[in-house]
């Protein structure tokens, strides 16, 4: 087993057999309050949201697509994949917080 080093350059064994584990405690673990622990939290499933929604955007023809999708592809053309990623979060965290503080409910377009 190849023991895993530091910035410092000393090698540290704990680190090394613990494998995904960080400070004793899961990747992935939940605290006593609900919250996430150590490990990816809430990372990868908004950027999981994101991914599908620009995946799903680039798979429909122009003319089926909504405005969202439209802007999707557009920032996508203009600025790259990963931007367009972080920029997808940002809007939806921006449609929400605009809902949760109106009070209003999601108003989405018909599909035909």
């Amino acid at each position: 087993m190849r023991l895993r080093t530091s910035r410092g350059g000393a090698s540290c064994a704990t680190h090394a057999l613990r494998g995904n584990e960080v400070g004793g405690a899961a990747a992935g673990a939940v605290r006593a309050s609900g919250a996430p622990g150590p490990g990816r939290g809430t990372h990868g499933v908004n950027q999981s949201v994101a991914r599908t929604a620009l995946q799903s955007a680039l798979a429909k023809s122009p003319e089926g697509r909504n405005r969202l999708q439209q802007w999707i592809v557009t920032v996508f053309s203009r600025i790259g994949y990963h931007k367009t990623l972080a920029a997808i979060a940002n809007k939806h965290a921006r449609i929400i917080w605009a809902l949760l503080v109106k009070g209003e409910a999601l108003a989405t377009e018909a599909v035909a």
